[in-house]
């Protein structure tokens, strides 16, 4: 499980994922993303 937090447009927020895959193919998609926190990583 990934825990972070993001900030885009100035906007904070949160998401979950299962694994690192699942969030670097989320990664791929976003744009403007200004900062990217991980608050949980756990190999699972």
């Amino acid at each position: 499980m990934i825990k972070i937090t993001y900030k885009r447009s100035g906007v904070e927020d949160y998401r979950e994922f299962r694994n690192k895959e699942e969030f670097e193919d989320w990664l791929d998609r976003q744009k403007k993303i200004e900062e990217i926190t991980i608050i949980n990583k756990s190999e699972s």
